[in-house]
């Protein structure tokens, strides 16, 4: 299974059912890195991909998980993790955990 690894933390496992998930494999990635802090701009240098693409990777992932599209202006991870936490607070009766 590929790991993505940052180096002093942890690596982190991509899903391994592809067929339960969604997300593209390459999305997965973006996933991960974003759960981890990177920036977009890091992430593209970190995948070797445009900065464009990333964005274009969030939007993807926003729309296959159902989630609207973050406001003007609002970068399309940080509407991905506003939903997460909505979805997390949710899942706990309404508190954080």
């Amino acid at each position: 299974m590929p790991k993505i690894t940052t180096p002093g933390q942890p690596p982190i496992a991509a899903p391994r059912d592809h067929e339960r998930s969604p997300l593209s494999q390459r999305e997965r990635e973006i996933v991960a890195l974003m759960a981890q802090g990177f920036t977009n701009k890091e992430m593209a240098k970190k995948m070797f991909i445009s900065e464009q693409t990333v964005e274009n990777h969030l939007h993807n992932i926003l729309e296959k998980l159902g989630i609207s599209r973050p406001p003007d202006g609002e970068p399309a991870a940080q509407a991905l993790l506003r939903e997460w936490h909505t979805l997390k607070v949710r899942a706990v009766g309404g508190k954080l955990a």
